[in-house]
Formats: C-alpha cells, sequence, structure tokens
C-alpha cells in the first residue's frame, strides 16, 4: 500500500475498516500491543489505605532541575501568547515556561520586549515593540545578572512571533453590480492575506483571492437591489467602507395607467414593470413627475407634471440604470375645443382577444365616428377628449384608424394606427429552482411561444431545447451564481407589428449550491434532472473534469441515460426527460476512487472521491491551526483521597478537557505544562481553542507506568489505561478562542466513581471463525466503553473499558450519574470481534445504571453468495450476499443501508451507496475512452489480480431516509459492521 498522509477525520471515517467508523464520533488510534497488554488487570488489585498525601517530588512540572544545573543552562521557554501582533506595536504579550526569575531580559527579533515583569516561575509579561514592516520573528529569553549581563545559555523560539499589517479598506471598483451577484470586485487597502473575509451588507463574497497584501479581488453575493457596507475581515483586525457598494436590476416600464393626462397635470399616474424603486427620478418631457409611492420593484405612482396636449416621452433614471418610453402617457387639453385627433391609447391590443382603446384629442361628439379597417367601431363617448371604443380579435396585422367628425358643416378626419400582435406571456417557471452549474431542464408555461424565441436569466442566454406547443417551452438553465433570477422570453421578430415583446417574470427561479460538504444526496424529488458534486476527500476541494453518468437502477449495464463532466467548481447537471427517479449515479476519474450512488431518488448528489495519489505538500491540507488558549486555576479534593495501599501504585490528579468527536480522546493534548498533581494545588493547561468541559480525575496509577510516561517511553493516553480512577470533578461551559487565556478556575473532585452497570450486547453475528496454530477455533470478543455526553462541548472517555469472550459485562468505576448535571447522557459504545474478517460495532445512550445496558441490536454480517474466495469477478458482474445468523436469534437486525468498497492493492478503488434491502450490486460499465488508465490496461485503477470486497452495512438512531442524507449520517450509526472478502478481479 502506497504512503498516504495524515487523513482529515472525514478520509479516516471513510477510509478506516476497523473502530475509526464515525465522522460523528470521531478517529481512535489503538495504542501498540505492547503498551496495551494487560490493560484490564492494571486496574485490579489496588488496595487503599487513609494517610498523608504522597511527597511531591516525583510530580511532572515541566521545568530544570537544580540550581546549579539551572544556572548553566539557562530558562525553559514553552510558548508565548498571542502569536501575532500589529507592527504598531504596545500588544501584551505572556511568555510560558519554566525557572523563571528577576531579572530577566526578553528580545523580540533582536530587539527588547518592554515594560517586562515575572508573574511567576512559569509566566512573563512585557509589551511588545513597533516594528517597521510585516515580518516573523524569532522570540527568545535570558537570565541576567544584577549588572544586566547574560546568564547561562538563551533559550529560542524560532520564528515565534508573527508582525502584521492592520487591515484597512481604502477603495473599491466597481462600486454597482447586478443583484444577481458576481461582479468582480477590486477591493484595494493594506494588511490582506489569506484567508480575508469579505461581506458586502453583510452577506459573505461569492469568492476571495488575495493576490497581495494591498489587493482583493471578489465577487459579490446576489442581494436585492440596494446601498451596502463592504467589509474586511481577517486575522489582522476588521475594516469597512459605508455604503460603498450598489446592487441593481433590470429596469423597465411596460405599462402606465392611466396612459392619459390633463395638461394642467397634478393627476396620479401609475407606472408598472419590474426595477421600480423609490429612488427613481422620473420625468415627463424633460419636466420632473413628483414621486407619490412606490411598490418596489413593480409599480411607482407619480404626480403628472404640466404639459402641452399630445404624446409625452417618459425617462426614467435610479441606481439600476436609464429607461425611456416613446410616447407613453398623452396629454389632453381639459377646455372643449375644436375637432382634434391626438392619438390612441393603447395603440396595440392581442390578435387572439382584441379589447379596448382610447381616442384622445378634443371635439368629440356622439356624432364621432371611429373605423377600425373600415369596419365602424363601437365606442363610448367619455368626454369631449375622450371616446373609448372597442374592437374584435384581428390577425396580427397593423390596420388604419379612422376618426371622422360629421357634427359640423364640415368633416373632419384623421387617420391612425392600431397594430394587433400575438400576445407573448410567461406564467411559470418548473420546477422553480437551478444548480449554480447550469444545466437544468426547466419547463417554461406561458402563451405566444414559437419558433425564433430568445430565453434569458437574468442577462445570461438559456439553451431552448424544444417548443412543444405555443404555451409550452424546455430550455436548460444557464450556469449562474447562487440567488434569484429573473427569466425573460422575447420574440424580437415581432418588429413588424408594433415592436419587439418581452415577457418577464421577476424571481423566477432560484439559484442554489447542491453541494453537500459531507457526501450523500438530498433535495427535492428528481424532476428530469440531477444535480452533482464531486469533493476530493482530503480537504473537500471540488474535483474539476469528473465523469459523470446516470442508469436506470434496473439496467446498471445498459448505456448511461446522460452523462457529462464536472466544471471547476466540481459540479455538473445531469438532464433528460427521460431522467426518472429512481437512478443509479456513478462519478469517476483517472487516479481517482470510482464513486456509485444507487436508487438515487433525490436531485442532488455530492460524491466524496479518494485520490489515488496525496495531494502535493502545501496543497490539501487544513487552514495553519490558531494558537493555543491557556487555562490556569487551582484542583482541590485530591489531598483528601485515600491512598493505595502498594507501594507500587500511585494517586495521581489528572486535568484534561473534553474532546469534540466521540472516539477522539487521543487525538486531544496532554495535560500540559501543568496539568498532572499529585495534591491540591495549582495547575496550567494550554488547549486548543474551543468549546469544552475542564475534567479533573483522581485515580490510582501504576507506577511503572507513570515512570514510562515521565520518561518519554509511553504516551500519556495509554498510561491512563493502567490507572483506576475514584473521583471526578468537572467546570463546565468553557469556550475560548485562539490565544485567549482562563485565569483562576477552580474545579474540586466532588463526583464518586464507584459505580457499576451491567452491560450486554444484543444479537451480534454468529460468523465462522478462524483457527489458531493449534487448530483450535478463536471465539469471538465483546467489548464495551462509556462516555460523558456534554452536548456542545463534546464527550469525555471513561477510563472503564471492559472486554469479554461473553454477551454480558459489568462496567465497574462509572461516576454516579444522580451527582452530575442532568443534560450530562451517558453514551455506550460496544464492538463484537466477530472473527478476523468481521467485526460489528453498536451505539446506547442510557444515564440509568440500575437497569441492564442494551447495546443494539447489532447490525448483521453479510457473506457473498454469488462467488467462492477468491473467485474471478469483472465489469458487468453481480455481487449477491446474505446475513450469518445471530448468537441469541437466527435473524441479525436488518440494515437500512449499506457500503459496498472495492479495494485493491491496498487503496479503495470503487465504493457504492445502497438501500439496505438490497443484497446485490452490479458493476456497472463505464465509458471506456473516460475510463481506460493508459499504459496499465486497467480501467480507472482496477487490474487484474487479487481485491477485496468491503461491505458495511449499517441501522440508524431513527429512521434512515434514503431520500436525504449525508455520510455523517451513515456513521452517525446505531450499529455498524466491517466485513472483508476476497475475490479476484480480471479486466
Amino acid at each position: 500500500m502506497r504512503h498516504q498522509p495524515a487523513l482529515t477525520p472525514l478520509a479516516l471515517s471513510l477510509i478506516s475498516s476497523s473502530l475509526c467508523l464515525s465522522l460523528f464520533f470521531g478517529c481512535d488510534p489503538q495504542p501498540n500491543s505492547a503498551e496495551g497488554e494487560g490493560e484490564n488487570s492494571s486496574r485490579g488489585g489496588i488496595n487503599i489505605v487513609g494517610g498523608s498525601p504522597s511527597p511531591a517530588g516525583d510530580q511532572l512540572t515541566g521545568g530544570q532541575g537544580g540550581a546549579g544545573g539551572a544556572e548553566e543552562e539557562g530558562p525553559l521557554l514553552n510558548s508565548i501568547l498571542p502569536t501575532r501582533a500589529s507592527r504598531a506595536g504596545g500588544t501584551d504579550l505572556r511568555v510560558i515556561g519554566g525557572d523563571f526569575r528577576a531579572p530577566m531580559e526578553v528580545l523580540i527579533g533582536g530587539e527588547p520586549c518592554v515594560s517586562l515583569s515575572v508573574e511567576s516561575v512559569s509566566r512573563l509579561r512585557c509589551t511588545l515593540p513597533a516594528w517597521p514592516e510585516p515580518t516573523v520573528v524569532d522570540v527568545s529569553v535570558a537570565w541576567l545578572d544584577d549588572e544586566g549581563e547574560q546568564v547561562g545559555a538563551r533559550q529560542t523560539l524560532t520564528e515565534a512571533l508573527t508582525y502584521y499589517e492592520e487591515v484597512r479598506l481604502s477603495a473599491l471598483e466597481p462600486s454597482v453590480g447586478p443583484a444577481q451577484g458576481s461582479t468582480e470586485v477590486t477591493l484595494t487597502g493594506e494588511g490582506f492575506e489569506e484567508p480575508t473575509d469579505v461581506r458586502f451588507g453583510g452577506l459573505p463574497a461569492l469568492s476571495v483571492e488575495v493576490l497581495d497584501p494591498q489587493t482583493i479581488i471578489a465577487l459579490t453575493p446576489p442581494s436585492s437591489p440596494r446601498l451596502a457596507d463592504v467589509t474586511v475581515q481577517n486575522a489582522n483586525g476588521a475594516s469597512a467602507l459605508r455604503e460603498a457598494f450598489r446592487w441593481t436590476s433590470p429596469i423597465e416600464v411596460e405599462r402606465v395607467e392611466p396612459s392619459w393626462a390633463w395638461s394642467t397635470g397634478g393627476e396620479p399616474i401609475a407606472l408598472y414593470g419590474y426595477g421600480l424603486y423609490e429612488d427613481a427620478q422620473v420625468s415627463l418631457n424633460s419636466r420632473e413627475a413628483r414621486l407619490i409611492s412606490a411598490s418596489a420593484p413593480t409599480r411607482l405612482t407619480i404626480e403628472a407634471p404640466p404639459a402641452s396636449p399630445g404624446w409625452a416621452t417618459l425617462s426614467l433614471t435610479s441606481g439600476n440604470g436609464d429607461v425611456t418610453r416613446e410616447r407613453a402617457l398623452l396629454y389632453l387639453d381639459p377646455t372643449p375645443g375644436g375637432f382634434e385627433v391626438l392619438g390612441l391609447t393603447p395603440a396595440r391590443l392581442p390578435s387572439d382577444e382584441g379589447g379596448y382603446f382610447v381616442v384622445g384629442g378634443n371635439g368629440f361628439s356622439e356624432q364621432t365616428e371611429v373605423r377600425v379597417a373600415g369596419e365602424r367601431a363601437s365606442c363610448e363617448l367619455l368626454a369631449p377628449q375622450r371616446l373609448k371604443c372597442f374592437t374584435p380579435s384581428r390577425p396580427v396585422s397593423v390596420v388604419p384608424v379612422e376618426v371622422k367628425d360629421s357634427a359640423g358643416a364640415f368633416a373632419e378626419r384623421r387617420t391612425l394606427e392600431l397594430s394587433f400582435y400575438a400576445r407573448l406571456a410567461l406564467y411559470n417557471v418548473s420546477p422553480p429552482r437551478a444548480a449554480m452549474a447550469g444545466g437544468a431542464l426547466l419547463k417554461l408555461s406561458g402563451r405566444g411561444f414559437g419558433e425564433g424565441l430568445e430565453v434569458k436569466v437574468s442577462d445570461l442566454p438559456a439553451e431552448v431545447v424544444s417548443v412543444p406547443s405555443t404555451t409550452e417551452l424546455w430550455i436548460k438553465a444557464p450556469a449562474h451564481p447562487i440567488g434569484l433570477a429573473d427569466v425573460s422570453v422575447s420574440l424580437p421578430s415581432e418588429a413588424e407589428v408594433g415592436g419587439p415583446q418581452v415577457a418577464f417574470l421577476p424571481e423566477a427561479l432560484t439559484y442554489f449550491d447542491p453541494t453537500s460538504r459531507y457526501g450523500g444526496a438530498w433535495g427535492e424529488p428528481i424532476e428530469s434532472s440531477v444535480n452533482v458534486t464531486a469533493l476530493n476527500i482530503y480537504d473537500l476541494s471540488p474535483i474539476e473534469g469528473v465523469r459523470v453518468e446516470a442508469r436506470p437502477f434496473d439496467a446498471l449495464t445498459a448505456p448511461a441515460l446522460v452523462e457529462g463532466s464536472t466544471d471547476e467548481g466540481g459540479q455538473v447537471t445531469l438532464s433528460s426527460q427521460d431522467l426518472l427517479a429512481p437512478i443509479a449515479v456513478t462519478g469517476f476519474k483517472l487516479d481517482y476512487e470510482v464513486v456509485s450512488v444507487e436508487r438515487v431518488v433525490s436531485e442532488n448528489v455530492t460524491l466524496v472521491m479518494i485520490p489515488f495519489e496525496p495531494p502535493p505538500e502545501g496543497e490539501g491540507n487544513p487552514p495553519e491551526a490558531p494558537p493555543p488558549a491557556l487555562i490556569t486555576g487551582r484542583l482541590e479534593g485530591l489531598s483528601a483521597l485515600p491512598k493505595p495501599l502498594e507501594e507500587d501504585v500511585t494517586l495521581r490528579g489528572f486535568i484534561d478537557v473534553s474532546h469534540p468527536s466521540m472516539l477522539g480522546k487521543r487525538m486531544t493534548l496532554p495535560p500540559s505544562p501543568n496539568g498532572i498533581l499529585a495534591e491540591d494545588g495549582d495547575f496550567e493547561l494550554m488547549i486548543e481553542p474551543g468549546q469544552v468541559t475542564l475534567v479533573a480525575t483522581a485515580a490510582y496509577v501504576q507506577n511503572w507506568a507513570l515512570n514510562a510516561f515521565e520518561q518519554g517511553q509511553m504516551s500519556y493516553w495509554t498510561m491512563r489505561q493502567y490507572s483506576r480512577p475514584i473521583a471526578m470533578g468537572l467546570v463546565r461551559h468553557i469556550s475560548l478562542s485562539g490565544g485567549a487565556e482562563l485565569r483562576d478556575v477552580l474545579v474540586r473532585l466532588r463526583f464518586t466513581t464507584d459505580a457499576q452497570a451491567s452491560a450486554t450486547l444484543l444479537n451480534p453475528a454468529l460468523a465462522p471463525q478462524e483457527l489458531n496454530e493449534a487448530g483450535e477455533p478463536i471465539p469471538p470478543t465483546y467489548s464495551v466503553r462509556a462516555f460523558l455526553n456534554l452536548g456542545a462541548e463534546g464527550y469525555w472517555e471513561l477510563d472503564v473499558a471492559e472486554e469479554s469472550e461473553g454477551l454480558t459485562m459489568r462496567v465497574t468505576d462509572l461516576p454516579r450519574m444522580e451527582e452530575l448535571p442532568s443534560d450530562i447522557n451517558l453514551d455506550w459504545y460496544a464492538v463484537a470481534r466477530v472473527n478476523e474478517r468481521a467485526t460489528t460495532v453498536a451505539y446506547h445512550t442510557q444515564r440509568e445504571l440500575s437497569r441492564e445496558v442494551r447495546l443494539g441490536p447489532m447490525v448483521g454480517v453479510p457473506y457473498i453468495t454469488s462467488h467462492t474466495v477468491e473467485d474471478l469477478i469483472r465489469v458487468g458482474d453481480t455481487i449477491r450476499w446474505s446475513y450469518w445468523p445471530g448468537v441469541s436469534r437466527p435473524t441479525t437486525e436488518p440494515p437500512e443501508v449499506v457500503r459496498v468498497r472495492l479495494i485493491q492493492g491496498g487503496r479503495p478503488i470503487w465504493s457504492y451507496t445502497l438501500p439496505g434491502g438490497l443484497n446485490e450490486l452490479t458493476i456497472p460499465p463505464l465509458n471506456v475512452s473516460e475510463a481506460r488508465a493508459e499504459g496499465e490496461g486497467g480501467i480507472l485503477g482496477l487490474y487484474d489480480g487479487p481485491l477485496e470486497v468491503m461491505f458495511e452495512p449499517m441501522t440508524s438512531h431513527g429512521r434512515f431516509d434514503y431520500q436525504d442524507f449525508t455520510l455523517l449520517d451513515l456513521f452517525d450509526a446505531r450499529s455498524t459492521t466491517t466485513v472483508r472478502y476476497p475475490l479476484t478481479f480480471t479486466v
């Protein structure tokens, strides 16, 4: 197996086939066999007797030895807080170490740290000097004599302190952009570095690229049109520009009601359209119109200014842009006068309906006659200046309208034009959502659809797939940033009958990121589209160029229904009207594990893929860890506890903090520099930042293990296995950020740990047993561990692990749960090592210790029925399996979901996720040109040779929802089995 670097907890959970099962639990490295032997016996047979505390001489302090050696070697330098400071200086620095005394010297990059004081033998405090530019400097300490000369060796932390430029945002360009987001904005200032958080109006930028300490390129997020503050924040501080960016939206005036006004002005006029906001400035024939009210973003109401009779041009200007409409409002003279025809409003009517129009002018009477295309129209005299007329539907055309006045001696006739058009309308978009990568198949409902129709999403053209009828239209959504998007359809060919048409549906489509950061499937049911994201397991970064294929769930050897490749964001949307749930989705790329998810019914699938090669050095690594936090305080109650009778056992107090994942105790820092005590006294801990509970444990420790730890021959957590807890103390609800300090914490050993419980594993599988060298069956073994569940503060694993060849175990040295706060639960974790191939685990929560703790029922252990050991298997074959009976009952717990992985050469090649009811999987064929591994004669890493099939059936705490799950759900299981079977693959 080729070497792999240290993995993320997610990667460990996915790759491991032992006890490192759960993203929720974390990973729990096991001690080596030499250190782990005799774990149970080490906690038994310890007698106690009352008496005085043990001498403190063997307490671990981390300091130097006697005075003579200390004078020669110098003080101990452990760490500094903080590790970053403004180059302006003035920051309060804490120096942590040992054997500190006055006088001393602290040098910062060669410059003395000012106002130095010695607070204790382990702590100094001083004020940092200013620095001319951002840089990284050494920090050193040394003793001084009364003359100010150095005594002993100088101790140095290399590149321990980072001087930074305080962040300052001075300008940005451009300062406006569309409400849909994705405007590229250049920010200039000082103190920029990775990572820097950029926000527009409180919303995080879609992407941030720090070009240099003075320049950032950021993409704006979507928002409603508005003015917004712009802020930048990083480890160097925060800075903001007030009202520095404006989001705009498309703007249009589609309709004016009423479409006429008296020339004296003063009438309220409503403007209907989109992108209409209260900052708009409106004018008619260059005269400003007062804004009465705004119903953003679709209506403005203005007061018409005075104007001469006739048509007026409407002009509107706002932060969203400008719009101009010729012949928008017809002004009429309120004073009756001679016969005059000024215009028709509206001058366009739908061809399929006809409708009413108004003739505007003066001198109209009951005898005024209106003819449309030679046919007399039915009209009503509203006023001498207005006639309201009706005309029936007509074919698409432009027809003459004659207005004749025959009341006087001299007849007057005026001819105008009226357009009849095929009305375009957009009513609905289904589904009303699309993934940001684009490609979703969408159905548009409306009217007037036909050839030559253009569709836009925001300002982006969409591909028209088909136009089945004048009321139905299918498109593929373009790629678009996250947020709301407008949809419009237009018929530019309608220019000959009154101008082009646009049907607009504001905010009709919601774009979203379909990525689940922890894999799985989720979202609405599939509606002709499935959104697939591919992520690298090492750092959850997107993988470009992954080939994704979708097949019917019952025809996995058939050609793919639809296929595509992921973009630079690791996303692709597969769409087809033939894409009907359930389907099987497979993603593959050379030098990556193939990932298949079967029976997919949800529209979003995220594939977390393992690369065959680790990422290059410096890539794919987590961000730099924040500086540690410091907790100091005092432990009480240890001196009052009875001391052990045996000379080979010692009483010790251990000060620890909770661990964030259930099985992650061994990944937490040991209690340094001063967290192991022999009697009541002060402690000092450096911890990783976060929410924690401070845990004090009094325990009898075997001297040989304690000595081996102090001499560096044994890890801290292995040493703890050879101890027996007798009392505990807790300090809850501690939350510390990097570099923070919490001082003078008092923790008392208040809780006794003399409770017991009986724990039983429920019906683990009874699989065939391997034989030892003597030919005798190796019996299965069972173990139980217990954890305090502290909620947001994580877990604390109790030192109570038990192991047996029987299903029931007596677990001792537990805390009395009735003494603990009611919000602390007791979680139980059982392991059934069925044989060398198969391990089953179960998880349970139970505070009440008087009742038996029942762990399970445990999920079954599968075995292959379609192939024998070392049998040949190839692409297109079907693997079938069944389940061994249980120890107590013939049938074990059926799984809710099964993960199957093909492993070859020590690396995972292909993984599958299936519903628990399936007992078979078919290895689907792949696009050969994409899947063939050049020069290896294999397919995506599979080659002729031995192969292991690993099964992981699982049951959940509640009902597992296969339509909405992540890998977190998979591994936060009530019971899980891991079992491997050897086969031989052939290309």
